[in-house]
């Protein structure tokens, strides 16, 4: 999708994730990916394709130094930025696109998550190198992707799938 829908659907996706994600990510999604990142007390985390920051302000409150969310969606931002004015964790909400996030230097983050985001980045390729400049060598990247069986339709899916059932 690109940045253009995401603007428009910025609020929706507010109101929905609230302040402890939707079904899916709070029962199945979260947990998981949580044991994945391992804990995060006292280290500097970067998150995503935040949307509205639930899961960065989770991190924070979890005893991350510093927890940075990153939105390509500047509606995004600024209701994640909102949120965290009302309830104050020390999250940091940052308006930028993660295929070029030249304001971080190589090496910045202990943890990287991707929360439901890379198959919605245009130049995955591109985004997955940034995360790898800005991991610490022992850092560590979590992340969680749609899987095609909760496709909506055939504009949804994987390529490769899509492949595979044409021939």
């Amino acid at each position: 999708m690109a940045r253009r829908g995401w603007n428009a659907l910025a609020k929706w996706r507010d109101h929905r994730m609230g302040e402890g994600g939707d079904l899916w990510p709070r029962a199945l999604i979260d947990p998981t990916l949580l044991r994945v990142l391992g804990p995060v007390r006292g280290l500097e985390v970067l998150d995503v394709a935040r949307g509205n920051g639930y899961l960065t302000r989770r991190l924070k409150r979890r005893g991350a130094t510093r927890a940075v969310g990153i939105d390509a969606s500047l509606p995004s931002i600024r209701l994640a930025r909102a949120r965290e004015a009302r309830r104050q964790s020390g999250a940091e909400f940052v308006h930028g696109d993660i295929t070029r996030l030249t304001r971080f230097d190589a090496g910045s983050f202990d943890r990287i998550v991707a929360n439901m985001s890379i198959m919605d980045i245009r130049d995955a390729d591109r985004a997955i190198r940034e995360m790898g400049r800005l991991l610490r060598p022992e850092g560590r990247v979590g992340f969680s992707l749609n899987h095609p069986c909760f496709d909506v339709d055939e504009r949804s899916g994987w390529l490769i799938e899509r492949h595979w059932y044409q021939e």
